[in-house]
């Protein structure tokens, strides 16, 4: 009787082992495949990045002096780097040439014409009939790099943010001011705002 319960319970012994061991195997798994599922449906390796503009002038010397403030924050869960341009190159061109950025934080200003009046009318970024020549501006001159060729040299890590700011002599009027910003990984990393200012 003695050897028979000691058999039996060598057998319970036994047989909890393997349950305890097919528990945490499919434990295991289950949290394996949540990770997964979060970490494709969360995008994790893809960038994200917030734009804000802020547009302020005074009186300098009877002239209109405005200082427009980018704040630049990384939203994503990776480190986000500004395309490694120069002066000398482009950090954005479509294929019908229809958008053309030259610096990878770029900071473009049109004034708009008084002659656009018409009620209802879409006031087009592209369309250049609705705008004096632009004035365009690199946002990073502070990172550029004098020991290469003057590349920029611009990275934010996770929830970081920067403010990158231009004094500017404008003409009083009213102007569209659009900040873009070109991350280095390809050119699906573009994000750009567009914001009225009054001068």
């Amino acid at each position: 009787m003695a050897q028979w319960l000691h058999l039996f319970a060598d057998w319970l012994r036994c047989w909890a082992e393997t349950i305890e061991h097919a528990t945490v195997a499919l434990a295991s798994l289950i949290g394996g495949a949540w990770v997964l599922f979060r970490f494709l449906n969360e995008r994790t390796l893809e960038s994200a990045l917030t734009i804000g503009v802020e547009a302020s002038t005074i009186s300098f010397d009877g002239t209109p002096l405005t200082f427009v403030d980018v704040k630049l924050t990384n939203v994503g869960k990776v480190r986000l780097q500004a395309k490694p341009v120069n002066r000398k190159t482009t950090a954005y061109k479509d294929k019908k040439e229809v958008e053309i950025v030259k610096y990878s934080c770029d900071l473009c200003i049109k004034k708009l014409l008084s002659g656009v009046k018409q009620t209802g009318d879409l006031i087009d970024w592209f369309k250049n009939e609705s705008f004096g020549p632009p004035l365009e501006f690199t946002l990073l001159n502070e990172y550029e790099d004098p020991d290469k060729n003057n590349r920029v040299d611009f990275w934010m890590e996770p929830a970081e943010e920067y403010h990158l700011g231009v004094p500017l002599r404008l003409d009083a009027g009213v102007y569209l001011v659009k900040v873009t910003f070109i991350g280095a990984r390809s050119d699906e990393e573009f994000w750009s705002r567009i914001v009225m200012v009054e001068v």
